[in-house]
């Protein structure tokens, strides 16, 4: 049987060694160059994570001193509201006379002023940076304890002004609760700042109201 001839001759071995060479470095490129792409990638998507991480943390915290600045105005104007109602008790209580229980008066209608002033700024506040369950309990808790106690101490105002006996006990039991309520609600909205669930974070916390819808509350002088 007849022997096949080399197809490059006495060549044949260095033509192979070649094409080896050739075909070796062909495909270690494309390796190379496949491998460099899927690093490139990985690279890009890892960038990219990183990227939204550090924007959203920013995100979360621009969002957090924004609910902390919201918390401070609604939280002064509880307070501040609170402070001249116990004010008003007193003078009436203590037996004060007419012209400094009238002055504790006017100052506890100015505070009120600004409470109604700014109602709706305050709980649309709260929607936004904590949620509807939390503005809910603002109107539905805070507020109307507040609806509660300014009709005791009108009463109590009017009656003493006019120097007829007058029962205190009404608008005592009224704040001999209101402070602790106020500070498990500040301790609440604190929380949630502290969780970073406010804002867009926020998150639907079900806690009990206390009271159904109370439209309309907001009291007048």
């Amino acid at each position: 049987m007849p022997q096949t001839k080399p197809l490059f001759g006495r060549y044949n071995p260095f033509v192979l060694l070649f094409l080896g060479f050739c075909l070796t470095g062909v495909v270690g490129s494309w390796i190379s160059h496949k491998y460099a792409q899927t690093q490139s990638e990985r690279e890009r998507v890892f960038t990219e994570r990183a990227d939204r991480a550090r924007s959203l943390l920013a995100k979360r915290e621009a969002e957090r001193a924004a609910a902390l600045e919201a918390y401070h105005q609604v939280s002064a104007r509880i307070d501040q509201r609170l402070y001249h109602s116990r004010l008003v008790f007193d003078a009436c209580v203590d037996g004060s006379s007419l012209e400094y229980t009238e002055d504790r008066w006017r100052g506890y209608e100015e505070c009120l002023f600004r409470w109604n002033e700014n109602w709706n700024r305050s709980r649309a506040s709260l929607v936004v940076w904590f949620g509807d369950d939390v503005s809910q309990q603002y109107q539905d808790n805070i507020n109307w304890r507040f609806v509660e106690l300014h009709r005791e101490l009108r009463n109590m105002k009017l009656l003493y002004g006019a120097g007829r006996m007058f029962d205190a006990e009404g608008a005592r039991k009224h704040l001999e609760g209101f402070g602790e309520e106020v500070f498990e609600f500040n301790k609440r909205l604190l929380r949630l700042i502290q969780s970073g669930a406010v804002g867009s974070f926020a998150q639907e916390c079900s806690a009990p109201t206390g009271r159904g819808p109370t439209p309309n509350t907001r009291p007048s002088k």
